[in-house]
């Protein structure tokens, strides 16, 4: 990659930088705006290239850091000297002999902030240490995740722009980390914390969680390199054979880092074993503290290994006589399936059990719903069967109920019942004679314990051990609970909004 073009002159001349963007509406509904008239009138930037004279600020700005060119005296005219030589003075935009501006880094408004990356070189030939932008639909999808609620500290790991780690330093945090393997990205990102007039944020350049000594957090968030390959390719880019090698050592050296109660959120994509699911390995990872944590997953989709290899053969990312190599990977490594996934760890407050779940992601399923799974989920860890015998349930009203029967002495004979949800997760759940019946019935007004002395009166059960009988009866409860068949007052799951979001390996 070029040298890095962007400098640290002084913090004033970032705050005027900032100031003319902010007179001038550079802002994200304006950019926003701007790109998508472009879009649809089927206007093109060809980077470099000489720009018809911008109508506004905003449009110019636009334009300039976008790739396009801009007359230095048309830059002049609608904004003013001072604010061309600050953005000279930062790097930002340099000036050729003949009076014609071009800008070194693509900068976008984004959530409040100005964040800088690299503007996309041609044919898409990225150098090792290119800086993402922002607003890629990768990118994007990473920060729906991740939970930007108040906390004292959050650490972006594998931050390359440092977009989560920004957003939080002027959202959530009272502290922020960006740390990154690379350079380059470490200096933008602390770029554009001065140019966003952050003062709590710190980038930072090393491996895994090393650069931050012996800091702990209360939110961790990483978004890692997971492109099988097998040789070193981009930073930003490759994940080791099966695209887990980086997202194995942030969870391997996790302990230590959150405190309790603190959450590490992950989107990456992973691998299922045969005999060994993604979860189960990451629960393994976490060595011999493991039982100190809860690990939930939501899988946001599947990608057969030859079928993506057959891609990656496609777009260049991998030589044809590279198949049978890679056709002895996947045997070594038992390899069942690739996944696009969502995984939170929660480090406990107290000691109890800790829980592994695993989830699908379906048509009204997001990052909502993961907190959902999360919050619920530990409440039954902390309050065993107590969770349901003293709360009111509900029956999810989007729940259907099917039967399978079986031709048998000229008769239909039920076989089997299922229940199926497609919200809060697409789930489907055998059910046993009992619970069918009970199902429909759940309107709130009735507590798990109510619900059982109920069913005894009505000889529904007829218990010899009482107490055992009661446990049995919330154990099934919970289970319904976990899969979203019924609500549990309280914790109830958001409302249903559909999910439009792009998963792609």
């Amino acid at each position: 990659m070029p040298e890095i073009p962007v400098q640290f002159p002084g913090q004033q001349v970032f705050d005027r930088a900032r100031a003319f963007f902010e007179t001038s509406d550079f802002n994200e509904a304006h950019f926003n705006r701007l790109r998508s008239e472009w879009k649809q009138a089927g206007f093109t930037i060809k980077p470099g290239a000489l720009a018809p004279k911008p109508d506004s600020r905003a449009h110019m700005l636009t334009l300039l850091f976008n790739d396009a060119a801009i007359s230095e005296s048309d830059f002049v005219e609608l904004g003013n000297r001072q604010a061309l030589d600050d953005l000279k003075e930062l790097g930002m935009v340099v000036c050729s002999p003949a009076g014609v501006l071009t800008s070194t880094v693509r900068t976008r408004p984004f959530r409040g902030l100005y964040v800088i990356c690299d503007h996309e070189p041609p044919n898409r030939q990225f150098a090792d240490d290119f800086v993402f932008p922002p607003d890629d639909t990768n990118t994007f999808n990473y920060l729906r995740y991740v939970a930007f609620s108040p906390c004292e500290a959050f650490l972006e790991a594998c931050g390359g722009s440092g977009i989560a780690a920004l957003i939080a330093a002027s959202r959530c945090a009272e502290r922020s980390w960006s740390s990154d393997l690379a350079e380059r990205s470490t200096v933008f990102a602390r770029f554009s914390a001065a140019l966003s007039g952050l003062s709590n944020f710190t980038a930072v350049r090393g491996d895994t969680y090393e650069p931050v000594q012996d800091r702990v957090f209360d939110r961790i968030a990483v978004h890692p390199p997971y492109v099988p390959v097998l040789r070193h390719s981009f930073i930003f880019h490759g994940g080791g054979l099966d695209g887990e090698q980086i997202t194995r050592k942030h969870i391997t050296d996790l302990h230590g880092r959150l405190k309790p109660g603190g959450r590490l959120y992950c989107r990456c994509g992973a691998t299922d074993r045969k005999g060994a699911p993604l979860e189960m390995r990451i629960r393994q990872w976490l060595g011999e503290h493991e039982s100190e944590y809860d690990i939930a997953l939501q899988v946001l989709g599947y990608v057969e290994p030859w079928r993506f290899l057959m891609k990656s053969v496609r777009t260049g990312r991998t030589r044809p006589e590279e198949l049978a190599e890679w056709g002895n990977v996947l045997e070594e490594l038992q390899l069942e399936t690739l996944l696009m996934c969502v995984f939170v760890v929660q480090r406990h407050e107290e000691k109890r059990t800790p829980f592994t779940v695993r989830r699908e992601e379906g048509p009204y399923s997001g990052p909502k719903e993961l907190d959902w799974l999360l919050e619920i989920e530990t409440a039954r860890s902390r309050q065993g069967v107590e969770h349901v015998l003293s709360s009111r349930l509900k029956v999810n009203p989007t729940v259907t109920l099917s039967m399978v029967n079986s031709a048998k002495q000229g008769e239909w004979e039920l076989r089997s019942q299922f229940a199926e949800v497609v919200h809060p997760h697409p789930l489907k759940m055998e059910l046993d004679p009992l619970s069918a019946f009970l199902l429909p019935g759940l309107n709130g007004q009735s507590t798990g314990r109510e619900l059982f002395h109920s069913l005894v009166e009505q000889g529904a059960i007829s218990p010899d051990d009482p107490q055992e009988a009661i446990r049995n009866f919330a154990t099934g409860l919970l289970e319904m609970a976990s899969s979203g068949l019924i609500f549990v007052e309280g914790l109830e799951p958001p409302a249903p909004v559909r999910n439009e979001s792009r998963n792609d390996l």
